[in-house]
């Protein structure tokens, strides 16, 4: 009878060992860790080496980012060669996003924040494409405040008596948390801090879109601080004119600038910008001008969306991508409209933007899907043969 009891003992104890063997393992495997600059750099030769990308390039941390808490939250590396920067990357500083939250190949962000350097100020990453400089965080949240201001004082201006739209915009304008993707990232953490032996070129699946690029700010746009709605609506209207579709482009309205000033009165945008709702109604409304119900337009959030996301790019339907419900909207106005033009999913799972506020060029910009779908929109539209 002692040995049974003995035995029952134990066994008993042999499971509650491996139970705590097994989480205490779960719950190491779960802890945040912070990366070192040593281990950022090493993390971004890896990734792009599995790209075979920016081969030979020489890495440095130029700045480090912080978020509007004053807390750092990435690092912005440049990769350069014999002098010529060949892209830039926002290396994540913990283990709860990233490792890459967004990378691409426009110089002209590398100049904007060694400007912010030289002043002085350092530089707050605010959201996708979205890096401010400021001398603290209490200057930083001035620059905002004065933001707000000047919103609110244009609006009043031109909406009178809407105290919905003001008090959304006194709502909504708060710096708020970046989020995070532990569950995702952690997975790649551990890939790309490896040793480098071990790193080899991965097969590329990817797919851009070739999207006739223009900017928001061209000549004749009659409201361009407002107008990236319309303008991402133009570019991808434009693009399926080239596929053949039957839709009124460029081509109809004579330029670009009208394409857009039309557009903004068709979705019925106002100085605080286009709404997803607005959008997703007068999108519909444009594109079966002469193709009435040919058209399906839906507006889901993008959280936990990249297949779909993904599968309308397959199908060559470009993808409108509204940011701005979660960062503090300090460049283009309350919201911001992007163009969802291709994707790669090589080694993370990254959206292809085209930013319209940004000059009309070639330059390619990733974004992290897991680090930012939780504060986007998606317009999907869909022919229907």
């Amino acid at each position: 009878m002692m040995k049974k009891i003995m035995f029952v003992v134990f066994a008993l104890s042999l499971i509650v060992a491996q139970s705590m063997f097994i989480n205490q393992g779960y719950a190491e495997t779960n802890i945040v860790k912070e990366i070192s600059r040593k281990d950022a750099l090493k993390a971004s030769g890896n990734f792009l080496k599995m790209r075979n990308e920016w081969q030979g390039a020489k890495l440095e941390i130029l700045t480090d980012l912080y978020d509007f808490e004053g807390n750092r939250v990435a690092y912005y590396i440049v990769a350069e060669q014999n002098g010529k920067e060949l892209g830039n990357m926002v290396v994540a500083d913990s283990t709860d996003r990233g490792p890459v939250i967004e990378f691409g190949n426009d110089p002209s962000y590398t100049t904007d924040i060694k400007k912010m350097l030289d002043e002085g100020k350092n530089v707050y990453y605010v959201g996708p494409f979205q890096f401010m400089g400021a001398i603290d965080t209490e200057d930083l949240q001035r620059q905002s405040n004065e933001k707000k201001n000047m919103i609110l004082k244009r609006v009043k201006q031109k909406i009178k008596g809407n105290s919905q739209v003001i008090e959304e915009i006194e709502r909504e304008h708060n710096f708020k948390k970046i989020p995070t993707s532990y569950k995702e990232s952690s997975v790649e953490w551990n890939s790309l801090l490896t040793d480098e032996s071990n790193i080899k070129p991965l097969a590329i699946t990817a797919k851009k879109l070739d999207i006739p690029r223009i900017s928001q700010y061209i000549s004749g746009v009659s409201h361009p601080n407002s107008s990236c709605g319309p303008t991402a609506a133009a570019m991808i209207t434009n693009y399926y004119d080239s596929r053949g579709y039957n839709v009124r482009g460029t081509a109809y309205y004579g330029t670009h600038a009208s394409l857009i000033n039309h557009l903004y009165s068709e979705f019925g945008s106002t100085i605080i910008g286009t709404t997803a709702g607005d959008f997703a109604n007068g999108f519909d409304k444009h594109l079966e001008h002469d193709t009435p119900g040919k058209w399906t337009v839906s507006r889901p959030a993008a959280e936990g969306n990249f297949g779909t996301y993904k599968a309308h790019i397959d199908g060559n339907a470009p993808v409108a991508v509204l940011s701005g419900k979660i960062y503090s909207p300090l460049i283009d106005e309350e919201w911001h409209w992007l163009v969802g033009s291709g994707y790669d999913n090589t080694n993370g799972s990254y959206a292809w933007l085209i930013d319209p506020s940004r000059p009309t060029s070639s330059y390619d910009r990733y974004v992290k899907w897991v680090d930012h779908d939780q504060d986007w929109t998606l317009v999907f539209s869909c022919y229907n043969w």
